[in-house]
């Protein structure tokens, strides 16, 4: 379907002479990986009597700060990353391919005041083997906060800082989709946290012969347990992603518009002093339905279960491990392996999607600033009875420099 090609137009696909692997046939199927990976997960779930997480990806969040410290400052932001993601897959859902190069985003802002503040800048992304600069996108924002409530117009803190989970929010537009133009409400308090947004990915004018593209989501968050070292969260996850127009010359039968929602629970256990900080589970229930006029070969409702645990260690190294069984799921903007639907063929379809995932990760701040990122992240498909395997490498450095403080407005109070 074309909104698949859209939202994977960056993609250079590669093969490699490596072997895929996959189960003997002949394993006892009493003892099979399924039966035992089932009762791995049963375990987890009796013993802490909930379910599923994701990664806090903090080190590759990119927000916009507002403190009485910056009030009348003009002042420089840099952003810098590295990022080499490499999936080795050679499935009929999503091919292997890499991405390999850096992002620089500047910008200069100012706080007029405690509560406001404006930037503008540029994003840049380079593709390490391309002579030429991949992106260049102007970035324009305001952003008023106070009390807990935040308003922001123009390049928004989007992308992971979201935190949708991965069968609804692909993780890879970190890389390919950085940079998220529209309207944003933040909501931050003690026991509640929301995130409503629309990102307009493409305009159209009279006669253009493309479709429009915009997204559009929530994610809130409200706190039921806050205790020293527990903490119980409730999480509600919604995302449309229309592909279409009423204006531009290119209509016929490729409008698309989806919607994804989910509902779920997070149980933490912290402990900073122990080895392992945290232990973080959660149980996600997530529904697809194809709102498009023309369905095409798309189902019109589906849903999947996604179900992880998370161990944060001391020691820098986390390790997330994920179930998701998925029926007739599609997501316009979610990860390529939880979609029924193949990203390269849209005739290819498995109406179930059964998947067993890990993911392995060093994050940890060596110098003010400076981050690193590092993972290896298998899975296993039941349907096809096969393995494979992704990895990245991340580098990311963000600073501010003060330039010049403003004589005091009247606006400060």
């Amino acid at each position: 379907m074309q909104y698949f090609a859209y939202n994977n137009f960056h993609i250079e696909c590669r093969c490699i002479a490596l072997k895929t692997v996959y189960v003997n046939e002949a394993f006892p199927k009493k003892y099979s990986l399924r039966n035992s990976c089932c009762i791995v997960f049963l375990v987890l779930i009796h013993l802490t009597k909930l379910v599923s997480a994701q990664f806090d990806n903090s080190s590759l969040k990119d927000s916009i700060p507002i403190t009485s410290d910056n009030s009348r400052w003009i002042k420089l932001r840099v952003s810098n990353s590295v990022f080499m993601k490499d999936n080795e897959y050679f499935n009929r859902i999503a091919t292997g391919y890499t991405f390999f190069g850096d992002m620089l985003n500047t910008s200069v802002t100012w706080n007029p005041n405690p509560f406001f503040r404006i930037q503008a800048g540029v994003f840049l992304r380079r593709d390490f083997g391309n002579d030429t600069i991949r992106q260049v996108i102007p970035e324009i924002t305001m952003k008023a906060e106070r009390n807990g409530f935040a308003l922001i117009v123009g390049t928004l803190e989007g992308n992971l800082n979201h935190g949708i989970i991965q069968p609804m929010f692909d993780f890879e537009r970190y890389i390919n989709k950085h940079v998220e133009n529209g309207g944003q409400v933040l909501i931050k308090k003690k026991l509640f946290q929301s995130d409503t947004w629309i990102d307009w990915e493409r305009m159209i004018y009279p006669g253009s012969n493309f479709n429009e593209v915009i997204t559009a989501g929530f994610n809130l968050n409200g706190r039921i347990v806050n205790k020293p070292h527990w903490q119980i969260d409730i999480p509600v996850q919604g995302v449309i992603h229309h592909f279409g127009g009423q204006i531009n010359s290119n209509q016929e039968g490729h409008i698309v518009t989806l919607w994804n929602e989910s509902f779920g629970m997070r149980i933490s256990w912290l402990h900073e002093q122990s080895f392992l900080k945290e232990i973080r589970l959660d149980n996600y229930y997530t529904y697809f339905k194809n709102l498009s006029p023309f369905k095409q070969s798309l189902d019109s409702i589906g849903h999947g279960t996604y179900l992880n645990v998370l161990f944060k260690s001391k020691f820098n190294i986390d390790l997330l491990i994920s179930y998701w069984n998925g029926q007739n799921y599609i997501a316009g903007i979610g990860g390529l392996l939880y979609q029924s639907q193949s990203s390269l063929d849209r005739n290819y379809y498995e109406p179930q999607r059964e998947l067993l995932l890990a993911s392995l990760m060093y994050e940890k701040e060596w110098f003010p600033g400076f981050y690193v990122n590092l993972r290896f992240e298998p899975y296993y498909d039941f349907q096809n009875r096969l393995f494979e395997y992704s990895y990245g490498a991340y580098m990311i450095y963000k600073t501010e420099f003060k330039l010049v403080r403003l004589k005091r407005s009247s606006s400060d109070n």
